[in-house]
C-alpha cells in the first residue's frame, strides 16, 4: 500500500473559512473604528456599509462553504439574499447577489449532470418571474427589460458552464479511446509473438520428427538427438509469458525432471535428473 502525504493544513481548509475570515477581519476592524458598527450593520435602509455589507458577507461565506458540496444549496442562499435585499435603499445589492447566483449556475453546469444544471438555471429564472409578476400585480412594473436582462444573464452563465462540461466530457472520451487502443495494440503484439513462436516450434518438431523416423532403426543415437531437439523448445523460457516455458506448466518451469530408473518399474522408485538445456 502506497502511503500518500497529507496536504498542509492551510490547503485543507475549505474556501468558506477564508471568505469568513476576510469578512470577520473587515467587520472587526470597522468595529474598532466605529463603536456603533454592530447596530449599523442591522440597519436595513442604511448605506452600503450597513445591512447590505452584512448580507453580502453572509451570502458569500455560506455560498463558499456550500458551493463544492451542495451547489443547489449555495444557489438558494444567493437567491434568498437577493430577494431579502430587494427593498434596501442600496439598489445595487440585489443585482450583485443575483450575479453571484449566476456564477453558481455556471459552476453547476460545468461540474454537475445536465438534470442538476437545468434545475439550477430554472431557480433564478423562477425568482425573476415571480418578482416580475408581483410587481406587475402591484402596478410597479412598467418595463420588462429588467427581468429579461436578468434571465438572459442566467442563460449566458448556463451556456458557458455547459460548454466547459462538454469540453471535459470530450477530453475524457478521447482519453478512454486512447487507452483502449493502446490495450488492443499490446494484445495484438503479444498475439503476433505467440504465433511466430508457436510456428517456429512446430517447424522444429516437424523437421526433427521426420529425421528421427527415417533413422530410427539404423541410428538410434540420431533418433535420441532428434527427440531431445523436439523436447527442447517446450522448456525454453518465453519472453511473452514473463520467463516461463511455452506450456506454462509447473513441470516445464522446473530445470529438473523425474524419470524412472531401469529395473525400478515394479518398485515404483523415481530418480531426479537434471534436464539438459535446449
Amino acid at each position: 500500500m502506497i502511503a500518500t502525504s497529507r496536504p498542509p493544513l492551510l490547503k485543507r481548509l475549505p474556501p468558506g473559512v477564508w471568505v469568513g475570515a476576510f469578512w470577520s477581519a473587515l467587520i472587526l476592524t470597522r468595529t474598532f473604528q466605529r463603536p456603533d458598527e454592530p447596530s449599523r450593520l442591522l440597519r436595513y435602509h442604511g448605506n452600503i456599509e450597513d445591512a447590505p455589507l452584512l448580507v453580502t458577507a453572509v451570502v458569500t461565506t455560506l455560498g463558499a462553504f456550500l458551493l463544492f458540496r451542495a451547489p443547489l444549496a449555495a444557489l438558494a442562499v444567493a437567491l434568498a439574499g437577493a430577494v431579502f435585499s430587494l427593498g434596501m435603499d442600496v439598489r445595487e445589492t440585489p443585482f450583485v447577489l443575483f450575479l453571484l447566483a449566476d456564477a453558481v449556475v455556471g459552476y453547476t453546469a460545468a461540474t454537475r449532470s445536465r438534470r442538476v444544471s437545468v434545475l439550477a438555471s430554472a431557480l433564478p429564472v423562477a425568482v425573476v418571474a415571480g418578482d416580475a409578476l408581483w410587481r406587475w400585480g402591484r402596478g410597479y412594473l412598467h418595463n420588462l427589460s429588467g427581468p429579461v436582462l436578468l434571465a438572459s444573464t442566467v442563460a449566458i452563465a448556463w451556456l458557458i458552464g455547459n460548454t466547459v462540461h462538454q469540453s471535459r466530457a470530450h477530453a475524457d472520451t478521447v482519453r478512454e479511446q486512447a487507452t483502449r487502443q493502446a490495450v488492443t495494440a499490446e494484445r495484438l503484439r503479444i498475439a503476433r509473438e505467440l504465433h511466430d513462436m508457436v510456428a517456429h516450434n512446430i517447424g522444429i518438431i516437424a523437421i526433427q520428427a521426420g529425421m528421427g523416423s527415417r533413422v530410427m532403426d539404423t541410428q538410434p543415437a540420431e533418433t535420441r538427438g532428434a527427440l531431445e531437439a523436439i523436447e527442447a523448445p517446450a522448456g525454453r523460457p518465453s519472453p511473452v509469458c514473463g520467463g516461463c516455458s511455452v506450456r506454462c506448466g509447473a513441470e516445464t518451469r522446473s530445470p529438473h525432471r523425474w524419470t524412472r530408473s531401469r529395473g525400478s518399474a515394479r518398485s515404483g522408485n523415481w530418480s531426479r535428473t537434471r534436464r539438459r538445456p535446449g
